[in-house]
């Protein structure tokens, strides 16, 4: 008969005593929270500690499939700090229903509790069962928030200890917004956890994949995670139980069986058998060859004009504006000018371009659910039509394919700007038409490609509209020229 493996296929951790765990599962069944064999392994790496009483593990992560019981894991380890660390901590999610529902499972161990001592940790006003606060506060000092991470504007706290759900969804920004709330941690003893699944074809995991490449390469800390080391054929039902620890205590297995019908091959084993296929292969531009495309200080060739392109995102959520100018080394310099909602409307861009566009090669507009809109905008405030180019399917395709043969030979600069390097990372390719062409695609739910598709066709306008400067001088030059000869009149 098979049974669920309670032993991990990757078990990475530092080693350190794990007595504060044992007394940690005495409390919890006696006041009847009971854990499996593998749910216990991981609050052992979580929990143990030198001889300092440090944790050996600072950074951890957990990869397990969906169902198995993380959620108590995560209860446990939030218990685990309020009452043993009087810790300071953040709990993130990327869903509201899951930051909800690990706040109501902690707040349910100290109000619905039989044993007095345990509720009357919590402070006088949260006595009452303030549900509605998205934190809680202990007489003890230990404080716990729940938040979302599209939520966290105005972080000002200093924590112990940051639990990451549903890392798959969480990108650079969320991470540099959260990190540094663990940096001054006044328990000296900071630890960061990420738990969750194998990204999914519409997730990007970077810092979920990043971490786990960091931990199995030899970085500190501590990676937990149930999985095949390939695609596995979806009704292999011995696959099912080395990579799901639950399976016949919280995991039915007629729904797996419901499963393996339902889902692709490749989207069960990422969602069930927690097979990493990996996240830097589905991008369209590598890590690494956008990083070398960074110039701290551009020089400019002030020879040519430059080029501006404008692109409104399909879902109307906002616009893009980028510039494109030469090097003198020949390389072409593309910068993101500005990125705005669209419910904001469009007047500021419509001025930008119109205080400037004399000075322009050509101004690229794509998007149709803004480009008829700002085409009438500029050409009746004076723009010349001829400087304004709407790419079609086979001009869009070109532009595509120009820009990424010139990252491929190191043709192209940017600024190292964080939206758009941020948008590279969440793109892929996407094919369109019948011979070859593409464009691009996000592969998250939270960003659009817009800053990398303005910057696109920027790039494709320099290269294909080139124009130089009149009169042989820079755009300065000329300026001067005028200042100067207005000066005189």
């Amino acid at each position: 008969m098979l049974q669920a493996s309670q032993q991990p296929r990757l078990d990475i951790f530092q080693p350190g005593d794990t007595t504060k765990a044992e007394l940690l599962f005495e409390l919890l069944e006696e006041y009847g929270m009971t854990f499996l064999p593998w749910q216990q392994l991981v609050l052992r790496r979580w929990l143990a500690e030198d001889e300092n009483g440090n944790f050996t593990n600072l950074d951890c992560g957990l990869s397990v499939p969906r169902q198995n019981g993380k959620t108590e894991l995560i209860v446990a380890r939030i218990i685990y700090g309020i009452i043993f660390r009087k810790a300071t901590g953040l709990f993130t999610a990327q869903k509201q229903d899951t930051a909800d529902v690990v706040k109501r499972r902690v707040q349910d161990f100290f109000y619905e509790n039989d044993y007095e001592e345990i509720f009357n940790m919590l402070t006088p006003r949260f006595r009452e069962k303030p549900r509605n606060y998205d934190f809680m506060e202990f007489m003890n000092g230990a404080r716990y928030s729940f938040k979302t991470r599209t939520r966290l504007g105005g972080l000002g706290t200093t924590n112990d200890e940051l639990i990451n759900d549903e890392a798959a969804d969480m990108t650079d920004d969320h991470q540099a917004t959260l990190i540094p709330t663990v940096s001054a941690a006044k328990s000296k003893n900071p630890q960061v956890i990420y738990c969750g699944t194998p990204p999914m074809a519409t997730t990007v995991g970077e810092v979920f994949s990043r971490t786990r490449k960091n931990i199995m390469t030899g970085k500190a800390g501590c990676w937990t995670e149930w999985s095949v080391d390939h695609l596995t054929d979806k009704n292999d039902v011995k696959a099912w139980y080395e990579t799901n620890p639950s399976l016949d205590t919280f995991l039915i297995r007629k729904a797996i069986e419901s499963e393996a019908r339902a889902l692709a091959q490749d989207d069960f084993n990422r969602m069930r058998l927690g097979w990493w296929s990996g996240v830097e292969d589905k991008r369209a531009i590598q890590q690494k060859d956008w990083d070398a495309l960074f110039t701290e200080k551009p020089d400019f060739d002030d020879e040519y004009k430059p080029v501006y392109a404008v692109k409104f995102s399909p879902d109307r959520s906002d616009y893009s504006l980028v510039v494109a100018q030469p090097l003198k080394d020949e390389k072409i310099h593309v910068e993101v000018v500005m990125q705005r909602p669209m419910s904001e409307g469009w007047s500021k861009l419509s001025k930008w371009l119109i205080d400037r566009w004399r000075n322009c090669a050509k101004i690229i507009i794509d998007g149709a659910t803004g480009q008829a809109i700002l085409y009438e905008e500029l050409t009746r405030a004076g723009v010349a039509p001829k400087k304004i180019i709407q790419p079609n399917m086979k001009e869009i395709v070109a532009a595509h394919q120009f820009i990424y043969d010139a990252i491929q030979r190191g043709e192209l600069s940017h600024y190292n700007q964080p939206l758009l390097n941020q948008t590279v990372r969440v793109t892929k390719i996407r094919q369109m038409g019948r011979y070859g062409g593409f464009g691009w695609e996000s592969m998250s739910k939270n960003m659009n490609t817009s800053a990398l598709d303005a910057a696109t066709f920027a790039f494709w306008g320099q290269k294909v509209f080139p124009k130089r400067v009149a009169s042989g001088g820079s755009i300065e030059a000329n300026n001067q020229k005028w200042k100067d000869i207005l000066s005189q009149l």
